[in-house]
């Protein structure tokens, strides 16, 4: 049986235990491999000394069952391979130990990167996004405010030329001239661009909402990613 094969029967058996739990358990077995081999054993004496990878599974599993027991790392019970499990140990302790301190160090450096892109963004892009949106959003309410503004002086305008020259005096002459097929279809007009400035604002604030809420669930998942 190759080393690939044996860490591999582990990876499967084991693959519902926490993450980092497996990773120790699979960099114990791997390194114990590679120092195996580089002492001259072949693969098959490997697999002797530490036992058949599905004993290794069920024992781990039973641990995991039982709490009680040390949660040790398996290897066989052979009284012929006792002797250079604790020697393998002493050694792989300290190495595994160096591996999890320069893990975690690096879990932090990149949380500590990942907050300073994210609040680097919020800072330079910030203000250019909050101002071009300040724009569009202006541009939008003076259109919703210029064509609602239209379409109730356009509808006085024609109720006051249809009822008896009603607040006529008040208008412009050259409006008051206008034919009144012309001012409905200005008043109509009016109205449809109030309407459709109205839902093109509605679906422009949905789409900035939408946009914030995946910056905000990327900026978690990248913090929550790195710790």
């Amino acid at each position: 049986m190759s080393k690939e094969e044996f860490l591999g029967i582990l990876k499967n058996g084991l693959n519902d235990f926490p993450e980092g739990e497996l990773s120790d358990i699979l960099f114990y077995y791997k390194d114990y491999f590679d120092l195996a081999t580089e002492q001259g054993k072949n693969y098959d004496e490997i697999v002797n000394e530490l036992g058949d990878p599905y004993d290794v599974v069920r024992k781990y599993r039973y641990n995991k069952e039982n709490p009680i027991l040390s949660p040790s790392i398996v290897v066989s019970d052979s009284s012929d391979n006792q002797q250079v499990s604790r020697n393998f140990k002493s050694k792989n302790n300290y190495e595994k130990n160096s591996y999890i301190y320069k893990k975690k160090n690096n879990h932090s450096s990149n949380l500590i990167f990942s907050l300073l892109i994210i609040a680097l963004s919020f800072i330079l892009l910030g203000p250019s996004i909050l101002g071009i949106a300040g724009v569009i959003g202006s541009i939008f309410l003076a259109v919703i405010v210029s064509s609602f503004s239209l379409s109730v002086a356009g509808t006085i305008t024609l109720i006051g030329k249809v009822v008896h020259g009603i607040g006529l005096t008040i208008l412009p002459e050259f409006i008051v001239d206008f034919p009144n097929s012309v001012l409905a279809f200005s008043v109509l007009g009016s109205i449809f661009l109030f309407i459709f400035s109205v839902l093109l604002l509605y679906y422009f604030i949905k789409l900035l909402i939408h946009w914030s809420k995946k910056f905000f669930n990327w900026s978690s998942r990248k913090i929550k990613g790195e710790r």
